[in-house]
Order: C-alpha cells, then structure tokens, then sequence
C-alpha cells in the first residue's frame, strides 16, 4: 500500500486520527489484505505518542519489531483469574514473577499507546492480566491504567489456541475466550474501525467469494466456481514449479519439503548446508529460519524478507527456484521475473527490546541479538498458519482436512486471483468450520465510528487531561496517607514533625484543596459548554489564571516543606512506607506544576503537555526525604546478601588489579559502602552520590561497573528497584 493509497482511505484516515488526537481504545479489523499490517508500521514511524507493539506469537512480534506479549509483561501461560482486583494486584506485585526491573517501569510508566497485533490469536484473560500489571505500575485505576489499546486482526482468521483444560478455567469467569470478552475492554470506549478497500486482490468475483468464506455464506454457485480448480493429482504431478501447497498441518509440510530434498540428492547428489550466525540475545522459538538452513540446487524456495536493498528484488513470500550455489551466493530464479536471476546474500534480523533513552526520554526499540541466515526456506509446501500475512501468485491448496475457523478462509486469501488457485480437495459447506457465535454477536453489535465521534472523542480527551490536571485528590490522598502513618507512629521517628504536619494540613485545605472542589465543578461546566475541538479563549484564561494560582501554592506548601523533612525511622518497614508515599506525591506535585508552567508560557496544548509529563517522570530525581542514612548496618538482616558477596569479590580482584594489599581494602570501598549498595541498590550515578563513602572520584573510576553488577543481579532474581535514596 502506497502512501498516497493511504491518504485516499477514509477508514485508514479515520484510525489514524482516533489513534492521534484520543484516548479511546481502538479495534482495526478487516478482510486480508486490506492494509492492518501496513497501517502498523505506518504507525511506528509517525505516530507522536509513545508506543510499543506487542504480538502474540515470537515471529508475528518479531515482524512488526516489538516483543511477544508474555515476554514484555512477564506473563505465565495459565490463565489469569480475574478476581477482585485489589487482591490479584497484591499478588502480581508481591510475587518476583512480576516484579519489572527499574527500565521496564520507566517504559510502563511512559507509556501512552499499546499496539498488539494479531489481536484474533489473544486470549480475554490474556488483557485482563495486562490490564493489572498497567493499573498497578502506573497507579492508575482507569482501564489498562490509562493506556490507549489499538488492537489489530481479523477475528474470521486464526483464534486462540485454547486447551481443553484452560478453556474449562476460563469458561467459569468468561462468556468466552475471545478478546472482545476481557472486564477491563468492557470497561473502556471501545471503537472499532472495519478497513473496506481490499488490496491484495483486485478480481470482484475472487473478492465477493472471499467475503461469502468469511462471513460462512458460501453460495452454491461459488462452491462450482471454486471447485473448477480442483485436480485430484496436483500432489503427485512432479511440475508444479513455483505453486507452493498451503495445508493444515505441519507434519505434512514437513514430509512433503523433506522428500523433494531427498530427490534432489538423489539428482544432484550435494545439499548444501548454511549455519546460522547467532549472536547475544535471540532465542531459539523466535528463529526465523532454520539455524541449519538445507538447500540444493533444483529446490523451490521462498524469500521471508524483504529485500533490505533499495532494488527491491524481493518480498516476503515470493517463490523462487534455486539455479545455482556457489561461492556463498544463492542464484535464485522466480516465476514473474524469469529473466532475472536474484542473486542471494545472508541478511539479518534483529530481535528488539524496549528501554527508555536516557537522554531523549523516548521509548526506543534496542537491538539485544541478531539471526544471520539467508532469506530462504524450502517453499514445495507452508501450514496455512504460517502463511497469515503472505501473498503468493500461485498456491496448492490442500484444506481437505482444515480443523479450525478461519483455515480456509486465511489460506484462500493469501493469493492475488482464482487463477493461480488449483485445489488439492475438493470443497463443500462443510469443509468451512462456522464462524464462533460469539464473534458473529460481537460483530452485529459494532457500528464504525463517524466523524461527529471523532470530533467528540477528542473533545473529551482534552477534557478529561484538563481536569485531571487540575483535580488533586491523589495528592490529598498521599498527603493524608503521610499524615496518618507518621502521627500514629511519630514516637518511631527520629524527628518530632507533629507541629509542621499539621500546618501543611491546614495551609492545604485552606488554600488549594477546599478551592480545588469549587473550581473543578466550575471548570467542568464550563467544559461542558466548549461546542468544538478549538481551544475556546475563555477556557485558555481560565486554565492559564487558576495555573498562576496553584503554582507558588504547590510550591510553598508542599514542595519548600518536604524537602527539608527527613522521615527516619530504626523500623525500616516504617521507613519504606512512608518513603514510598513521599516518593509517588513529590512526582504527581512536580508533574503538574511543570505542566502548569508549560501552560503559562505557551497556553494549553495536549500534545505538548503530555511530553511535559513523561519528561518530567524519565527524568526524576527525588529530593524528599533525602539524604537516608543508616544507623546500624550491622545490626540489619542484609538483604541481597547474594549480591554483597559478588561485590566482595569484585573489590577483591579489583584490589588485586591495583596492587592494594588485602588489609588496605577499604581504599576501594569500604565493607558499609558495600552494603549500602546491596541494600539500596542505586541504578544511576545520582543515586550512587547518595551512598556513604562514594564521591565523584569514586563515581568516575568504579561507578559504571558497579552499576552493571547491581544491574545484572535486579535482571536475574526480575528485582523491582523502588528505591529509597
């Protein structure tokens, strides 16, 4: 699809601008071949929010360059149960299973737009189990923790893969296994967009048949149509060049590749074997291709890349005949350009991470490992689910023994025309398994959105930051947690604050919280009235007046106040509660307060105050209760005592390193700065400053490899570092 095809596609247009300028979740569906694929990729390179793409399988993740669902949220294979939330949050998060390293948070926590791909494939309790982990990292108790979802797929392709012992578990809390069935969608404004223009075909009668397999209305008169291409012995003839067979199971793919192969020894007498060159971090069940790649001369290939050169000589999915192997280069010759032979190279595929950059405070895809193989497999035969998202010019299709919805439906459309179909079997109504009753009720209860909605929707997204900005329950909410934890238990404390606690209380309720209630009515009604998605004058001086307004307010009482309080305690369960409190409140005050500038200076603009937020949240330093120190390590249960004795040994060979003898240790570090470390393990050189007995000197020399050890042991044991310094 050319991007000025694009341009001219209403439905297209349409979810791209609900994508953009809202915050409804999104459903792009629609018959193969209509562009969802592109529109992703579309997508990653354009859209201004921060995203990530998650696929329900390694190679459909590995294609859209993101990561599997159960990889980037941690997630077992049994279902999740969707019990009351409150406690099902408590064990994701008292568990290590779900405990994210520091990055992982940071993009959680950032994150505006979640993409999953070949939505038809996921699971209802599979979103419910995201819709937790987003709630719980983002405190956020709004459906999937305020993300935005855009789910793509074609719920008349490929469903879940459900056992019979899961779909009895999820069948006592689901209507059904589908997605559309997930609590945490039903809670949300779920839009769904139906892509219309088909691109992969272009014959109406191939395309009106397509439609009829799909929806389970196949005529009479099609059935005749499609059963003309029908020829009982396409398996067995031997010239079938460049046809390759879609069938259903992979055993059969196999048995069919191998024995052309073995004929092909037989003829020429050599196959070929490529290894694959596989460095750092890509595991085996995302291959893909074969580690150990076996070709002969003779052999129908598939190219499963596109060419990353700027010929473009091929695409993923075109067939090929191998003519010549020789000096590490693959001649291969294809059916539609017969006069040209490709001459194949080995390429690379990437498997990415998420992590935030430092620096630019985007979410960046990060090359963790690289597959180095060439970008062919033998092709005489595909599984029909292997071949979703392919097109091919000439097919085989043997569906005779089609055991799921949506076999044939998907293996059908992987072809341009009915003229390069031959039928291996025979089809009847009842080789097309019925569409799940379940998707055909969802589907007649969805309408596709006009444009008055689109305009309404971005209307209330603007709404709703505007009062959320301005509403400050959470920081009256913290703030009386803080109060509360500390007057119960100030006796614990090292510091008698009783007398300040309650000036905050009072100066707080006075000036910003009991006004707070009275101008988020006013602000509301006022909203109400906004006829358009143009900001109105009157709205832009108001939110820019009451801005003014709360700024030095937030400041003085809060922000000027907490820095100076230090909330040590010899219970440290005492201390790490009411740290954490201080922690989550110092960032909701700065994050609006930043917000608030950017709104004084520039006027409101929610593109912009969006990147204000996440900026401020990547790069957070904490200035409440600071410095901690530490009375009596050794009167303390070391925690990651596994990680002192490895920092123990680095001092030790770095002492070695230095020419320090064994009793002059402490030139390095000294055993409490190590278990400082160990204790609140720092994850940036800020942090490290905070440690007794680390300087910039220090910093400079050991800083980077002491963090990298820290690093490597949170990865290993999944340690979630909420620090406290």
């Amino acid at each position: 699809m050319k991007e000025e095809a694009f341009a001219n596609n209403y439905e297209l247009q349409l979810a791209y601008q609900f994508i953009q300028y809202t915050n409804n979740n999104l459903f792009l569906t629609g018959n193969a071949g209509t562009g969802k694929t592109t529109f992703l990729q579309y997508l990653r390179f354009n859209c201004k929010k921060k995203l990530i793409v998650v696929a329900p399988t390694g190679i459909a993740a590995l294609n859209a360059h993101g990561e599997t669902i159960h990889s980037f949220f941690q997630l077992p294979f049994s279902p999740f149960i969707p019990i009351n939330e409150e406690i099902q949050q408590k064990e994701y998060s008292s568990s290590n299973k779900y405990r994210f390293y520091t990055n992982k948070i940071k993009i959680i926590r950032a994150l505006e737009l979640l993409i999953i791909d070949e939505i038809s494939m996921v699971r209802a309790d599979t979103l419910d189990a995201i819709d937790n982990i987003l709630k719980y990292y983002r405190h956020n108790d709004k459906p999937f923790g305020g993300v935005q979802l855009l789910m793509i797929g074609d719920l008349h392709q490929l469903p879940p893969i459900v056992t019979d012992d899961i779909k009895d578990i999820i069948n006592k809390y689901y209507d059904n296994e589908f997605f559309f069935s997930s609590y945490a969608l039903k809670k949300s404004q779920l839009k769904v967009i139906e892509l219309k223009h088909i691109y992969r075909q272009t014959d109406s009668n191939f395309i009106n048949i397509l439609n009829e397999i799909r929806n389970n209305h196949l005529s009479n008169t099609s059935i005749d149509i499609l059963n003309e291409r029908y020829n009982p012995n396409i398996l067995r003839d031997i010239d079938n060049q460049y046809y390759i067979i879609l069938t259903t199971h992979k055993n059969i793919v196999d048995s069919i590749n191998n024995n052309k192969l073995e004929n092909l020894r037989n003829t020429y007498n050599t196959i070929h074997e490529f290894q694959a060159n596989i460095i750092d971090d890509f595991p085996e069940k995302i291959y893909p291709n074969e580690a150990t790649l076996k070709l002969a001369v003779g052999a129908q290939v598939m190219f499963i890349k596109n060419d990353p050169s700027f010929e473009k000589l091929y695409y993923n999915g075109k067939i090929g005949i191998i003519k010549k192997i020789e000096d590490m280069k693959i001649y291969v010759e294809c059916d539609e350009d017969i006069k040209r032979t490709i001459v194949v190279t080995p390429t690379t595929w990437v498997n990415f991470k998420y992590t935030i950059n430092e620096t630019t405070n985007e979410i960046e895809e990060v090359p963790i490992g690289t597959f180095e193989q060439y970008p062919l497999k033998l092709a005489w035969a595909i599984t029909i689910h292997k071949s979703q998202g392919l097109t091919f010019n000439k097919a085989i299709i043997d569906i005779g023994k089609a055991f799921a919805p949506g076999q044939v439906y998907v293996a059908l459309s992987r072809c341009r025309n009915l003229d390069g179909i031959i039928l291996a079997s025979e089809i009847y109504k009842n080789t097309i398994k019925p569409i799940n009753s379940a998707i055909k009720i969802f589907e007649e209860s969805i309408t596709t959105p006009n444009i008055n909605e689109l305009e309404h929707s971005k209307l209330n997204y603007k709404k709703d930051f505007i009062l959320e900005l301005f509403n400050f329950n959470s920081i009256q909410s913290l703030f009386n947690s803080i109060k509360d934890t500390y007057t119960k238990n100030y006796v614990l404390f090292n510091n008698n604050y009783l007398d300040i606690i309650n000036t905050i209380d009072i100066d707080a309720n006075k000036s910003i919280f009991n006004p707070n209630n009275k101008f988020i009515i006013n602000l509301n009604n006022s909203l109400i009235e906004l006829k358009d998605n143009n900001d109105d004058s009157s709205i832009q001086e108001s939110i820019f007046n009451v801005a003014n307004y709360y700024i030095p307010l937030l400041d003085k009482i809060f922000i000027q106040k907490f820095k100076n309080l230090y909330f040590n305690s010899e219970d440290t369960k005492l201390t790490n509660i009411i740290s954490k409190l201080l922690l989550e409140l110092e960032l909701i005050l700065i994050q609006k307060i930043n917000i608030m500038k950017e709104i004084c200076e520039n006027g409101f603009d929610i593109i912009n105050s969006i990147r204000i937020a996440n900026i401020t949240e990547n790069n957070f330093i904490p200035a409440f209760n600071q410095p901690i120190t530490i009375r009596t390590l050794k009167n303390l249960d070391l925690p990651n005592y596994e990680l002192y004795t490895i920092l123990l040994e680095w001092r030790k060979s770095q002492a070695e390193a230095e020419k320090i003898s064994s009793s002059q240790l402490y030139k390095i570090l000294s055993q409490k700065t190590l278990k400082e470390l160990s204790i609140f393990l720092p994850y940036n050189t800020e942090q490290l400053k905070k440690i007794n007995g680390i300087g910039s000197k220090k910093i400079n020399k050991y800083g980077n490899t002491i963090l990298k050890i820290i690093d490597n042991y949170c990865n290993k044991y999944n340690i979630y570092r909420d620090s406290i310094l």
